[in-house]
């Protein structure tokens, strides 16, 4: 069971950490390893040697002031950073570190020249203290969470790259993309639909299928929901609307204006 929220202590959070001033590490002294180096936007490199005792919270205090992140293993924070460790804390890390997240850092600067984040003013901000138990198992939460946000992040990159997929299995030819080309000189027709009762003419209950916009799908077309037909007839009179081997499908309205759906001739 969680502690309800009214039993946690609001303290300042100078009383429940230390900001260590990070140190300063040039790139050419910087010797091969595998110890993350961390500036103010997270890591810019790598060393032999770390700092830390231990996982470690980096806090931007120069540039991204305020920015945090989370090192889980041994690290070097360089001079623009401060950073917590287990020596300088008794709660726990991962905890602390979503804490501070949401702590407003970023809105502390009192800098003119160069934005920064001076630690007596962190230290002034209060929050909602719990007890470690439940610190710890308020981040084992957000880290699922955070794994969940992770996937999908991955799964968002990896649609970026479905369009040309997509196209080169169709065509089966790799595809330039280092130039640009006008439309219709990779394509053999550009037109637009035109819906059947536009025109005078009227839905069958079966024949040649009729596509619309709610029928696209990512990816293709969905031949399986609510699809209309035109008659044989109907069909006749408008021969440049049949799918070619392999069609491009965009529609032209609000809400899916714009988005492309490559699919190849509808089933017989």
């Amino acid at each position: 069971m969680s502690e309800p929220s009214t039993v946690w202590p609001e303290v300042p959070l100078g009383e429940i950490c230390q900001f260590k001033y990070g140190r300063s590490l040039p790139g050419p002294l910087r010797a091969a390893g595998d110890v993350p180096v961390y500036g103010s936007n997270g890591i810019v490199g790598a060393h032999n040697e770390a700092i830390t005792t231990g996982p470690a919270i980096v806090v931007g205090r120069k540039g991204s002031f305020g920015e945090v992140a989370f090192s889980p293993s041994p690290c070097w924070p360089i001079d623009t950073t401060y950073y917590i460790d287990r020596t300088a804390t008794k709660a726990d890390l991962r905890w602390l570190a979503y804490r501070l997240s949401a702590l407003g850092l970023t809105g502390l600067n009192r800098a003119a020249a160069i934005p920064g984040l001076n630690r007596e003013d962190a230290y002034r901000q209060r929050l909602l203290l719990p007890s470690l138990p439940e610190q710890r198992r308020i981040a084992e939460v957000l880290d699922r969470a955070e794994a969940l946000r992770a996937k999908r992040r991955a799964a968002l990159a990896q649609l970026d790259t479905l369009t040309q997929s997509i196209f080169l299995d169709m065509f089966g030819q790799e595809v330039e993309t280092n130039g640009e080309v006008r439309l219709q000189s990779i394509t053999s027709v550009i037109t637009k639909g035109t819906t059947p009762t536009s025109v005078g003419y009227s839905f069958a209950d079966r024949g040649v299928p009729f596509v619309r916009v709610q029928n696209l799908v990512s990816g293709g077309v969905d031949w399986e929901g609510d699809i209309l037909f035109i008659d044989a007839e109907t069909h006749k009179d408008y021969p440049d609307r049949t799918f070619a081997l392999v069609t491009c499908l965009c529609p032209l309205r609000a809400p899916s204006a714009g988005w492309q759906s490559f699919h190849r001739r509808p089933p017989s």
